[in-house]
């Protein structure tokens, strides 16, 4: 599976989970961390501005590690 990231100008972030894996809480945080930090590389200028994330309602979403973030 792949997760893409992206704004209205190009792809931030892609992520592929491994065959046969599963996203839980801990993979769904640990991502959101390497996500931010590929756009405040990518985009610099974004590191004092706030970002809206869009996500689903799926369990791992909503969990206390992805929340606490």
């Amino acid at each position: 599976m792949a997760s893409v990231f992206w704004n209205a100008e190009c792809i931030l972030f892609i992520d592929y989970l491994e065959k046969g894996k599963t996203i839980t809480g801990e993979y769904y945080s640990n991502l959101l961390t390497r996500v931010d930090e590929k756009i405040h590389e990518k985009k610099p200028g974004l590191q004092k501005k706030k970002i809206i994330f869009h996500q689903d309602s799926a369990p791992t979403h909503k969990g206390v590690l992805a929340m606490a973030l």
